[in-house]
This record gives C-alpha cells, sequence and structure tokens, in this order.
C-alpha cells in the first residue's frame, strides 16, 4: 500500500456510563474523555456552552508514518490491544453505546488494501465497527 501515514484509534460513545467507567473498562490511557451531563469544553478546559449529551472516550492505539507495514497489519495490531475487552464491548452496545475502530489514512497517491475477511470476524466477534477516513495530501 502507497500510505503516507495511518492512525488507529478505539472509540466508544454511551449514553449514560461515565468516561471513568469506560477508561477502566478499556484499561488503556485515553486521549479524549467526555462525560455524559457534564459542561462542554475545549480541550485546554475552556467552557462552550451546553452539556454533552453522552459520554465519549478516545483512546490511541496506533501511528505510524512512511510504514512498510499494511494497513491490515496495523489493525490487526490495534485488535490485538483490545482483544480482552469483548465482554465490556458486550456490555456497552447492549445499554446503547457504541464501541468503533477509527483507521484514519493519508496517502499521496492511487493506494489501495485487502482486509482478511478474519480481521473483520475479529471486529465482530468483539463487538467494534469499522470506521475509515481517507485523506488525500497533496505534495
Amino acid at each position: 500500500m502507497n500510505t503516507q501515514r495511518c492512525t488507529i484509534s478505539l472509540r466508544i460513545w454511551h449514553p449514560t456510563k461515565p468516561a471513568d467507567v469506560i477508561v477502566d473498562g478499556v484499561g488503556i490511557t485515553p486521549k479524549i474523555t467526555q462525560t455524559a451531563g457534564d459542561k462542554r469544553t475545549t480541550p485546554k478546559g475552556k467552557e462552550l456552552g451546553g452539556i454533552y449529551e453522552s459520554s465519549y472516550c478516545s483512546f490511541p492505539l496506533l501511528s505510524t508514518e512512511k510504514s512498510d507495514s499494511s494497513v491490515s497489519d496495523g489493525l490487526l495490531s490495534a485488535i490485538k490491544m483490545i482483544d480482552n475487552c469483548g465482554c465490556f464491548f458486550d456490555e456497552i452496545n447492549q445499554t446503547g453505546g457504541k464501541v468503533e475502530i477509527f483507521l484514519g489514512i493519508f496517502f499521496h497517491s492511487n493506494s489501495g488494501d485487502e482486509i482478511h475477511h478474519d480481521t473483520l470476524s475479529d471486529l465482530g466477534r468483539l463487538g467494534v465497527n469499522l470506521s475509515l477516513d481517507l485523506y488525500c495530501e497533496d505534495d
């Protein structure tokens, strides 16, 4: 794959669970946490007005710079990092939340990759959706 960069993160939304409960359930240090009912703020803590309607946590899992590894390889590595969270993810999904792997792919030209069905099955077994953002960077 002709990829410049790839970022993979775990993102979780829930209508009522506090962010600290989500963080404890995942066991990875988050980049972003927001708890339903708390005042909305900027990353620096300035109030924006209103409250968060649901809880949200984002956990960085993997970032590559000009790597020869494929997106599929990165996705497999990310799945291994969260493989022990399946029961917690089931609880999130069954109580109105959503769990996803966010995959941001940055490239300079026509590019492609294959995600093996076993990898997709692993995501399904964990109850994790796959979200893709593709970015074409200008030279």
